[in-house]
């Protein structure tokens, strides 16, 4: 190997660490734009019903059941239709 295809093979050896460095920061980008995309969906979708309730400020909403331990009852309802919409699953596979 000359001096000229050693100097060459170190680039090139550089620049695919180089490379590598900079997919890894474009996929640490793009995770994080993925969840800051489904947080502000989230939080449009949570925005649009409060609006829908003509004035009325409060904190119930659409999965507000996530929202921490205040919303127990909420999370009571949310498993109970579950358990209520899974039951008439397997009863319509029964049939």
């Amino acid at each position: 190997m000359t001096e000229t295809e050693r100097k060459l093979d170190l680039l090139l050896g550089d620049a695919l660490a180089e490379n590598e460095t900079y997919r890894k920061a474009n996929e640490h980008l793009v995770n994080a734009t993925s969840a800051a995309l489904a947080e502000n969906a989230l939080l449009k979708k949570r925005l649009t019903y409060q609006d829908d309730r003509e004035g009325w400020v409060g904190t119930h909403g659409p999965e507000c059941w996530t929202f921490g331990p205040r919303h127990y009852e909420c999370a009571i309802r949310h498993i109970n239709d579950m358990a209520r919409g899974a039951i008439k699953k397997i009863r319509g596979l029964q049939k």
